[in-house]
């Protein structure tokens, strides 16, 4: 693994239409850096735990890249690329003297699961 960290984030949806929010939702909403439940209810957006399948999935990723045994999809590896453009070019995740951009990787199987979220 070649960063410090593989992120399977909570799924986050439109607290009226239970339509799950992209990236550029999230960033419109302010939720980038939300760090308390009620951050999240005051931008009208419910958070959605994993399902068990998709725990069992991302602890298989994470296992498998620590073995050195994981192998990303060609278009995983084309929506990892997407992904890191956005986070290393969006206004809103600069850094700053105080915020210093996280070394981490979204899991794959994450991206292959949402793909509208880079969208």
């Amino acid at each position: 693994l070649d960063r410090e960290l593989l992120l399977y984030p909570k799924i986050l949806l439109d607290k009226l239409s239970e339509s799950e929010l992209d990236l550029e939702e999230v960033f419109e909403r302010n939720l980038h850096n939300s760090a308390f439940t009620s951050d999240y209810g005051n931008a009208s957006t419910v958070l959605r735990d994993m399902s068990s399948e998709e725990l069992v999935e991302a602890v298989t990723e994470m296992a498998r890249r620590v073995e050195g045994t994981f192998v990303e999809t060609p278009l995983q590896k084309q929506m990892q690329a997407k992904l890191n453009h956005i986070l290393s070019n969006h206004p809103k995740l600069q850094p700053t003297p105080n915020h210093h951009p996280v070394r981490a990787e979204f899991a794959s199987c994450f991206l292959s699961n949402y793909p509208k979220f880079i969208d």
